[in-house]
């Protein structure tokens, strides 16, 4: 916005400047008649000796018009560096929204990668967490094997400790029956 402005602030003071060497032409045409006038009446008066005072008056006229010609010269040469002014204070403007998009690029690559490695860590814990799941869910089998295998173990046990007395009472009678 503040280039747009700059811009037109620029293509305005062109357009005047533009207007300004058109008046300065109109006057420098003027005085140059003006001159010629005044050249033609001067040869008038040295012939004939007329046209003194209208002479004296085009010589007044052409200085007056000189001195137009001279504030416009004047005028043209401040509009000018004025212009120049604001032509560099454009371009400077230009330079830092230049710079503030190259920041802004170099910002959004750098969170472009960060959202990647963010994307990649929930991966990765998306992965330990069907890891973890799994081994949870092994030691839960292994844990009811095992269980299962002490269950199995007492019972064996009780049944040998059974059959020793069954044999210890079978034993007994066999010696009682002798």
């Amino acid at each position: 916005q503040k280039v747009a402005s700059l811009e037109a602030k620029l293509q305005s003071a062109m357009d005047s400047l533009a207007e300004e060497r058109s008046r300065a032409d109109r006057a420098e045409a003027a005085r140059n008649e003006a001159r010629a006038k005044v050249e033609s009446l001067q040869k008038a008066a040295e012939e004939g000796g007329k046209g003194a005072h209208a002479a004296a008056e085009l010589t007044a006229k052409n200085s007056k018009l000189m001195k137009e010609v001279k504030d416009l010269t004047a005028d043209l040469t401040e509009r000018t560096k004025q212009m120049g002014v604001m032509a560099k204070e454009t371009s400077a403007v230009k330079a830092q929204l230049e710079a503030g998009a190259k920041k802004v690029a170099v910002a959004e690559k750098a969170l472009s990668q960060k959202v990647e490695e963010v994307s990649a860590l929930k991966c990765k814990l998306a992965d330990l967490e069907h890891k973890y799941e799994e081994a949870q869910v092994e030691t839960l089998d292994a844990q009811t094997k095992a269980e299962s295998l002490e269950l199995d173990l007492q019972i064996m046990t009780e049944e040998l400790e059974q059959a020793k007395m069954e044999l210890d009472l079978a034993q007994a009678a066999a010696a009682s029956g002798l």
